[in-house]
């Protein structure tokens, strides 16, 4: 059986709780397929609740949130906090990936009369 982070809220929490949740479950999607694992590496349910409950707008407020220390904090805590203050500020975007960490570099080169271009990316 397969569960959601909506199976972790309450009945008394309140509708911009439980789009907040909906908000993080696309954050922590979007934030584990560029860190290429699995969802619960980024957060568990428990966890992606807690911290749509709280709120947290400061690394200390998200350093007493369950299944947050200092490591998740440091991996995931500006992202994280990020993400809240844009839920905060207004109407709901779609979330964009982070990008990877990579570098490129462009070389062009001169082949008979026509150019190519060369694109390398390095991980």
């Amino acid at each position: 059986m397969r569960f959601t982070a909506n199976e972790w809220l309450k009945p008394e929490d309140t509708k911009r709780t439980k789009d907040r949740v909906e908000f993080l479950c696309e954050w922590r999607a979007a934030r584990a397929k560029v860190e290429n694992v699995r969802r619960y590496r980024i957060l568990s349910n428990r966890a992606l609740v807690e911290v749509a409950r709280r709120d947290p707008s400061k690394r200390d407020e998200l350093l007493e949130v369950w299944g947050i220390g200092d490591k998740k904090a440091d991996q995931f805590g500006r992202s994280l906090l990020a993400a809240l203050a844009h839920f905060r500020s207004g109407p709901r975007l779609a979330i964009a990936a982070p990008k990877r960490k990579t570098t490129s570099k462009i070389t062009r080169a001169r082949k008979g009369s026509k150019a190519q271009l060369e694109l390398r990316i390095a991980q």
